[in-house]
């Protein structure tokens, strides 16, 4: 059986002068795989005489191979999402950081302004005390309005700083618009400001 393909073996080992290949076998029981290594014996006049081939079972090798591609499909996987985690990681810590740097300048600017409106409210009081003078009552009312309403714009941004929740009140709207278009009114004399209010 071995000597009708001897011509074969020759004629295939001087053609493409292979030292090894692998070659897989299907039968009804399976997939078997070889690793095939060709060798020359040549004859006294340094001519190809014969062609020794082995055959070796590398099956357990090839599903080696097989089980270590799998491994490594479902390591890189895990390295893709370890790695999308630790980005999202790095975003959310500089967006803690910047939160944090923004408490910090929150408090640097609330400590800044409270000085100087502690003093305006301070001088509003004085004034309304040693004046007297009703002409002066509104303005003197409007200036400590004011510094109540910059103190808590400076709460309010206090809270923004450290995440915490709005505060809410009830406000009189009509008042409120009342105060607006007399703020208006005081800015521009030139022109005459009508409103009606229901």
């Amino acid at each position: 059986a071995v000597e009708q393909y001897e011509p074969w073996l020759k004629k295939a080992y001087e053609t493409l002068n292979p030292q090894s290949c692998e070659c897989s076998l299907r039968i009804a029981t399976g997939v078997y795989h070889f690793l095939i290594d060709f060798t020359p014996i040549l004859d006294q006049g340094e001519k190809l005489k014969y062609v020794a081939v082995f055959a070796y079972d590398i099956g357990d090798f090839k599903k080696t191979e097989h089980d270590l591609q799998n491994e490594k499909k479902v390591f890189e996987k895990l390295i893709m999402k370890r790695t999308d985690e630790l980005v999202r990681a790095k975003i959310d810590l500089e967006k803690a950081q910047r939160l944090s740097d923004l408490g910090q300048l929150a408090a640097t600017v609330a400590h800044e302004l409270r000085n100087p409106l502690a003093a305006i409210h301070i001088a509003g009081v004085n004034i309304k005390k040693k004046a007297n003078n009703p002409a002066l009552e509104g303005h003197l009312s409007t200036i400590q309005k004011k510094v109540l309403e910059s103190e808590q714009i400076i709460n309010n941004l206090l809270f923004y700083s450290r995440l915490k929740s709005p505060h809410f009140e009830p406000v009189d709207l009509h008042e409120a618009i009342l105060e607006s278009l007399g703020a208006c009114q005081a800015r521009s004399v030139d022109r005459e400001i009508g409103f009606h209010l229901d």
